[in-house]
């Protein structure tokens, strides 16, 4: 279910669809998108909006992978899932 979360903000972020992206592969190499700081923020809010995470979830440099940023959310949030 996280992970669902994440790669939708994460596409709505980019503009461009992720479809069977590894989640431990890095967003900076999905071709036609571009994974920089401010894609990053966009999809953090994204995630807090439709998780209710509040501000205990931030965009920290590090969260380049969907697995990563599903690891954050989840530590962030305290679901196992």
């Amino acid at each position: 279910m996280i992970e669902q979360v994440v790669r939708d903000a994460i596409e709505e972020a980019l503009h461009a669809p992720l479809g069977a992206w590894p989640a431990d592969r890095p967003l900076s190499e999905v071709p036609d998108a571009f994974f920089d700081s401010l894609a990053r923020m966009d999809a953090i809010a994204r995630i807090r909006h439709r998780l209710g995470a509040g501000a205990g979830l931030d965009a920290a440099t590090g969260l380049d992978t969907i697995a990563a940023i599903s690891a954050c959310v989840r530590r962030t949030i305290g679901i196992r899932a």
